[in-house]
């Protein structure tokens, strides 16, 4: 009844027919071509050989057996392409499921990492002052019921406040994505949080930004794509953006149809800091500022600039370097400059998998094939402890039976490794990312349900073990 409210006949007919979206929703919906240039950029073979490394040493959110093989492991997950380059040379390329080099997939919302290094252009271009611009300069709509403080940056950072969210309310995700007036839908919206204090992911958010790249431009979506990606980076394919309707608004949060060697090259892209072949395609600075977390205004430290850094943690939390743009059924572009190291992923469905903290796990064991250990070890036995935040709040590390876990006096909970310097208990919604310097514990950093406050360690104790 709800989905009937918010669609047309039309749109009644699409989610009937096609109900649950794919990544060949694009074979139903209008699009926007984004032509190829006439040379291509080709990434050439290595001849590197690559020791693949079992999924059960990689794969987080699904249990693997360890006698499953790397492309058994692929296949039976859905996957279509698969996609590993290291130092510009391609270590492993394979496809699944009558899938080939050649055929197109939606990607969904890595699509909306690509509107935001859009938006960094169009911030050097002039088009748009810069990330704190108001969105009602572009959309007149949005200058009532409070939505006039809603910045560029609140879009790209999904803490605009907007009444919407992907993980909470499908049905109005659903409705959206069939609506053949999404404009008007957009419209509509009101606030739920005010801006800049609640980061809720929404695609809403990254449609809005395609609307006002639209309009700041002057020009559709996939045209500037075109001319300011697609034809500089050289891209082997045609690619197209998926519309709501004819000449229509363009699905910005996840309409974009390509390859996967296509989608390598945004990764090259920002690898060398928004640099193609000595010209400057994007700005540095925005390059760089997307690795970096922050939890200012809202924002979530693991997404920033539409891009998710809920990657594997080897090092200190604020000083992890890589990043992924992930979307619907597990697609996955992930970045590593460090290692000049870029993953892709595309399938049909994500089969329980969190597959941008898997691939990023996946791109450490590939950097470390040559160790058989973690870079350091910390014996969880130095974490115990108390801890206390600068308000005076406190919780306790405790070693029971070699099981870490964490209590507040009142609950106690138990938390699973996930790195050498991350605990977690997913059900729970709650990480520990461990502060360590020069061989010190100096505190933890606690996410609760998405929301991050260091403690530093106040009482140090020896724990006698039975």
């Amino acid at each position: 009844m709800v989905l009937l409210s918010l669609a047309s006949c039309n749109n009644v007919y699409r989610i009937a027919k096609h109900n649950i979206p794919g990544i060949t929703d694009y074979l139903v919906f209008d699009l926007d071509i984004i032509d190829k240039p006439d040379t291509a950029f080709i990434f050439p073979q290595s001849d590197q050989a690559l020791l693949l490394p079992s999924p059960s040493d990689w794969v987080t959110g699904k249990h693997v057996s360890k006698r499953q093989d790397f492309e058994t492991f692929l296949r039976r997950t859905g996957t279509v392409s698969f996609l590993i380059i290291k130092n510009d040379s391609i270590l492993y390329e394979n496809y699944f499921h009558n899938y080939r080099q050649s055929t197109a997939a939606q990607v969904f919302s890595i699509t909306k990492s690509l509107v935001s290094a859009l938006v960094g252009i169009a911030i050097e271009e002039g088009y748009i002052t810069d990330i704190n611009q108001k969105v009602s300069d572009f959309i007149p709509a949005y200058k009532e019921d409070g939505r006039d403080a809603i910045t560029v940056m609140h879009l790209l950072n999904m803490t605009d406040g907007l009444n919407f969210s992907d993980y909470t309310t499908m049905h109005l995700l659903l409705g959206m994505y069939y609506h053949n007036n999404q404009k008007a839908y957009v419209d509509k919206i009101k606030l739920k949080h005010n801006p800049g204090e609640v980061f809720e992911y929404k695609s809403v958010s990254t449609l809005i930004l395609g609307m006002v790249l639209e309009q700041a431009t002057g020009r559709p979506l996939a045209k500037y794509i075109e001319e300011k990606i697609w034809k500089p980076l050289g891209m082997e394919y045609t690619a197209a953006m998926m519309l709501d309707s004819p000449d229509g608004t363009p699905l910005a949060y996840g309409g974009l149809v390509a390859r996967a060697r296509d989608l390598a090259k945004i990764g090259r892209l920002y690898i060398n800091k928004g640099n193609w072949e000595g010209t400057q395609i994007i700005p540095e600075k925005w390059v760089e500022n997307s690795f970096l977390r922050d939890t200012v205004f809202g924002q979530y430290y693991n997404y920033n600039k539409s891009w998710w850094l809920d990657t594997y943690i080897d090092r200190p939390l604020f000083e992890k370097r890589d990043l992924f743009a992930g979307g619907y059924a597990g697609q996955v572009l992930y970045i590593n400059p460090e290692h000049d190291l870029i993953i892709v992923r595309q399938g049909n469905k994500r089969s329980g998998i969190k597959w941008g903290n898997s691939i990023s796990k996946l791109a450490f064991l590939i950097v470390n094939e040559k160790n058989d250990e973690e870079p350091f070890f910390i014996d969880k036995n130095f974490l115990a402890g108390n801890y206390k935040n600068h308000s005076g709040i406190n919780f306790e590390i405790k070693i029971v039976n070699n099981r870490l876990l964490i209590t507040d006096g009142f609950v106690t909970i138990p938390l699973e490794k996930e790195s050498m310097l991350n605990y977690r208990n997913r059900k729970e919604n709650i990480q520990l990312f461990i502060d360590y310097i020069e061989g010190e514990v100096n505190g933890l950093f606690l996410d609760r349900n998405r929301s991050i406050e260091y403690f530093s360690k106040d009482v140090e104790f020896i724990v006698e073990v039975d």
